[in-house]
């Protein structure tokens, strides 16, 4: 396995955080916020039904996992990928939002959504 380069730590930011919870608490299922709101990047996750109710951690793993996974629904793999913003805009764009290598800050957010039965997870990401 090729080994990363130019790769930032990334560091938990709860400036983000708040942002992203702010978002997620107004339940608009995936429309995601304005860019002036947040200047960050965005993932959005959804949670239908009554599995909603799983514990909190594990839903957000859930929603992170299937964002990673991206990458091998296109049938690419990470050794031989470079992230630009046409692969951004391919299909991708939840997995590069993790993977971007300029990415240093990261801060979610997760809510209940009782009027719809869902739970929404948010995640914005910044340089």
């Amino acid at each position: 396995m090729a080994s990363a380069k130019n790769m930032h730590k990334l560091v938990y930011d709860c400036n983000l955080e708040v942002v992203a919870q702010g978002w997620a608490d107004g339940c608009r299922g995936l429309v995601h916020s304005d860019d002036s709101y947040r200047r960050a990047g965005e993932n959005l996750f959804i949670i239908f039904g009554k599995g909603y109710n799983m514990r909190l951690e594990k839903a957000l793993e859930w929603g992170i996992r299937v964002w990673f996974e991206e990458l091998d629904e296109i049938g690419m793999n990470s050794n031989d990928t470079t992230f630009t913003k046409e692969l951004h805009e391919s299909g991708m764009g939840h997995f590069t939002q993790l993977a971007w290598g300029k990415t240093t800050h990261v801060g979610c957010g997760l809510t209940l959504c009782e009027k719809n039965d869902t739970m929404l997870i948010s995640c914005n990401y910044r340089q």
